[in-house]
């Protein structure tokens, strides 16, 4: 009798079982490989035009504000006028106790009156504010990357998202430095009236424009890399980019041309 059959039939059956794992590995990973193939785009490199912008959150504010304070403690005899109502320069606003009347500096709106007549007012706290609606300003505050690339005389699109549909262009009138921030204050051309000071909108100014530059979509590029096919393989290649939009890069360097295809993973 041969003792070893059943060592024999044992250590076969054993190995089919491995050599079964590893063909249903082997297949999981072609399947796997399979449904992320599945889950990419790919697109073709082209040559085409790009504009560089840098964007930010801007607020209206009016060319000229007035905020009536005074220097000692007094009582409000008369107020000549209502908040929301449009004053001519000159009228009449308040008059307070042993000081003449304070009459308007510039045509304007009275936005804000705290204090009805008859009450004591204090040093320093204001009593009556107005605003010229008719001349405003758009107000961009950016962080230093943001502000190396704004200049004087740029051009701005500007979208308010209360009105869909429609675009309004500004220029860029001065940049300057706030306490860490750096403000730039845009002029806008043929801006609604209701438009008002305290609205705000998407600003983006154009830095930049290239043209007949190979651009691969931003979305392809990840950590300084696409994955690039051509004939038929697939390769990470390391990029260097130019001018870049919210939906372009322009390929300044890297193994990139118009015949290859990049592929782009679906979200």
């Amino acid at each position: 009798m041969n003792l070893n059959i059943p060592i024999v039939f044992t250590f076969l059956k054993k190995n089919k079982t491995i050599f079964g794992i590893i063909i249903i590995l082997i297949f999981l990973g072609i399947g796997y490989r399979t449904f992320l193939l599945s889950r990419m785009n790919t697109i073709s490199p082209k040559l085409g035009s790009i504009v560089e912008s840098v964007y930010g959150l801007g607020t209206i504010h009016s060319e000229k504000t007035y905020s009536l304070k005074i220097g000692i403690t007094s009582s409000i005899r008369n107020i000549y006028v209502k908040e929301g109502q449009f004053v001519t320069k000159g009228q009449n606003l308040l008059e307070l106790d042993s000081i003449p009347i304070f009459k308007a500096p510039f045509s304007g709106t009275i936005i804000s009156i705290p204090f009805e007549p008859g009450e004591t007012v204090f040093p320093q706290v204001p009593l009556l504010k107005m605003e010229d609606l008719s001349e405003i300003f758009l107000k961009v505050s950016f962080e230093q990357q943001g502000a190396l690339r704004v200049r004087k005389g740029q051009s701005a699109r500007i979208l308010f998202e209360a009105i869909r549909g429609s675009s309004f262009e500004g220029t860029v009138r001065t940049i300057f430095p706030d306490e860490g921030q750096f403000m730039v204050y845009i002029d806008v051309i043929g801006l609604p009236s209701q438009i008002l000071p305290g609205m705000t909108a998407d600003v983006a100014i154009i830095t930049g424009e290239k043209e007949k530059v190979l651009l691969v979509p931003i979305n392809a590029i990840h950590m300084g890399q696409v994955i690039r096919i051509r004939e038929g393989k697939k390769l990470k290649v390391s990029v260097k980019l130019g001018a870049v939009n919210g939906e372009w890069a322009e390929i300044i360097e890297g193994d990139i041309n118009l015949n290859d295809l990049i592929l782009i993973p679906n979200k």
